[in-house]
């Protein structure tokens, strides 16, 4: 079972995320897998991840978004992480500003292992000052860290 901070290379944190709204960031989040070679198919990966979304969002709430899906093209689950400090509309659960963003990426034929990560990501998530310290790390490699 791979730890987060295996599944997450510094090429695919982005400290300062550009998107104005949920679309957008959706599609940089995809984009930084696409562009760190992590994925092949760029379009199949944010169809995917909005067919998810649809359902409901997964813009948790207290400034947090935890969209995931599955890809049957990958050899192993991999991480996105991106901030947008001053806050996107994301239609967070709470309607509050999501600030912190990770993208999930499961094996499509492994759910149990993706349900695992997620929760392993929530269990961090609810100690306030892990969220504070990814906000305030320097570097893609510091962001990294925070998950060891």
């Amino acid at each position: 079972m791979s730890a987060l901070w295996q599944i997450l290379e510094p090429s695919c944190v982005a400290l300062q995320l550009q998107a104005g709204g949920k679309a957008e960031a959706l599609e940089e989040l995809a984009g930084l897998l696409l562009k760190a070679g992590k994925i092949r198919d760029g379009a199949a990966l944010l169809e995917a991840i909005q067919v998810r979304e649809r359902k409901i969002s997964t813009g948790v709430g207290e400034g947090l978004a935890l969209p995931h899906c599955a890809s049957p093209e990958l050899a192993s689950p991999v991480l996105a992480v991106a901030r947008k400090p001053e806050g996107l509309d994301f239609e967070a659960l709470d309607g509050k500003p999501v600030r912190l963003l990770f993208l999930l990426v499961g094996l499509k034929d492994k759910p149990a292992a993706q349900l695992r990560l997620l929760s392993r990501l929530a269990r961090l998530l609810r100690d306030p000052a892990f969220p504070q310290a990814l906000l305030a790390a320097e570097s893609p490699e510091a962001v990294r860290e925070l998950f060891r």
